[in-house]
């Protein structure tokens, strides 16, 4: 591999991959700090902990996951697409200190999402879409105190917003898209009436 390489994308991953020698040659890359991972069709991706020793800065992982690997602590934007995982992962992401952007699509199967009080500290913009069971997010006081940006697409079980939204000073944009019934609910809510720019479709 070029030595110059900046992002890289690798497709057909699955849990025969050996990854840990490309993860080691990836080591080596100073310049690359953007890495795209693929799963191959509906197989579950291998164990990907070797990324911890990456110095990346964009990260996306398509594919089925048994559970979260170890991040680079220092990653600023990380995209989980049809992770399918079992177990919220709000809690173990909110400990990555330096992320910016998160996207969270088809990655969780479960009914409820918690972000702590000391989570996502340095969290600007947060996409969440294709959560299909996904009923409740609670965000506990202090929690994504820095969050400029919510987009919420395609969680119809998500009937409100968490009631933290309503006190986040620095929260100016919130996108949905959603059923008829939830956005005129979330239209007439209290919650959003500091938030400087709300789309909501329909």
């Amino acid at each position: 591999m070029p030595s110059y390489l900046r992002k890289l994308g690798i497709e057909g991953l699955d849990g025969n991959s050996d990854v840990s020698k490309l993860f080691m040659e990836l080591v080596h890359l100073r310049f690359i700090d953007h890495l795209i991972l693929r799963g191959f069709h509906f197989r579950t991706m291998p164990c990907l902990d070797g990324l911890y020793n990456l110095q990346i800065d964009i990260l996306k992982l398509d594919g089925l996951l048994a559970s979260l690997p170890n991040f680079p602590y220092k990653i600023e934007s990380l995209t989980l697409v049809n992770s399918s995982l079992d177990e919220d992962p709000m809690p173990l992401l909110g400990e990555l200190g330096c992320l910016t952007h998160l996207k969270l699509r088809n990655a969780f199967t479960g009914r409820e999402m918690v972000i702590l009080h000391d989570g996502f500290p340095d969290l600007n913009v947060l996409c969440i879409e294709e959560m299909w069971n996904l009923k409740n997010v609670q965000i506990e006081k202090g929690g994504m105190s820095s969050l400029e940006k919510l987009e919420i697409k395609n969680c119809p079980s998500l009937e409100s917003l968490p009631e933290e939204i309503g006190s986040m000073a620095l929260l100016k944009e919130l996108k949905m898209v959603t059923t008829k019934s939830i956005a005129t609910k979330i239209r007439n809510s209290d919650l959003i009436s500091k938030i400087w720019k709300v789309n909501i479709n329909p």
